[in-house]
């Protein structure tokens, strides 16, 4: 079953992506991404959502979370309509500006309505929705960052358990390594001269971006020709821009 890495585009001056569909009949390719994804389904009844290997069944009003990295993807009835918000934080930022997130493991699933933390998570999900309609001006942009810095620390708070994690030492050149693929999908690269560039052997290349990815894979074969490379980055999927596949 393919595997698609996700490259996320953020707002404009915002760390992080922002989406809502409504009338949405859910159908995502499994897939993952780096940053943690805090999704809410406003409408909609038995919203399955496959999370690691792990079913979980959504309804009206509910929040969860998927953590970095995590192998997801989202289905549901053909005869039902959903109505799904959510955002996807980078990364980057995050480990940044609040350095001790990295050792987050993000505990957010059914979460209770009858607490205080849901109702604030709920507010600030639909109060970053009305804000991201408008022309995001500075007065715009810092209202939205503090209804998103108040999600963050309430997520540290409330919905984490806190883990020592032990970086590997080259995460930021398999971030490259991902980010060059992505650039250069409509050139003549293979797994040895993506090596050869990084000016490593693709024993380390694929170690490398394993202990990142969380999966057990296979980058690129080194007897993928040219095309079938070009084939599996160019899926119907635009914004799915690397395939993987599960040994």
């Amino acid at each position: 079953m393919p595997i698609a890495y996700e490259e996320v585009d953020n707002l404009a001056r915002l760390p992080f992506k922002f989406f809502k569909r409504s009338n949405y009949a859910p159908k995502a390719p499994t897939h993952w991404h780096t940053g943690i994804e805090i999704d809410y389904l406003v409408s909609g009844e038995d919203f399955k959502v496959v999370i690691a290997g792990q079913t979980h069944h959504y309804n009206s009003g509910d929040i969860w979370a998927i953590d970095r990295s995590q192998i997801h993807a989202a289905t549901g009835h053909k005869d039902r309509s959903y109505y799904v918000m959510g955002l996807i934080i980078d990364n980057n930022f995050l480990e940044k500006e609040y350095p001790s997130s990295k050792n987050w493991r993000i505990k957010m699933d059914h979460i209770s309505r009858d607490t205080a933390s849901y109702r604030q998570l709920r507010k600030n999900l639909i109060t970053i929705a009305k804000l991201v309609d408008q022309p995001i001006s500075d007065s715009i942009r810092f209202l939205i960052l503090s209804e998103f810095f108040q999600m963050i620390a309430l997520i540290d708070s409330e919905y984490t358990e806190k883990t020592a994690v032990t970086t590997p030492p080259n995460q930021s050149l398999a971030d490259t390594v991902i980010a060059y693929i992505a650039n250069n999908s409509s050139t003549n690269i293979t797994a040895q001269s993506i090596a050869e560039h990084f000016r490593i052997s693709q024993v380390t290349l694929n170690k490398e971006l394993s202990q990142v990815t969380k999966l057990p894979l296979v980058l690129i074969s080194q007897d993928f020709t040219t095309q079938c490379l070009k084939s599996l980055l160019l899926r119907p999927f635009s914004k799915f821009k690397i395939i993987f596949f599960e040994l």
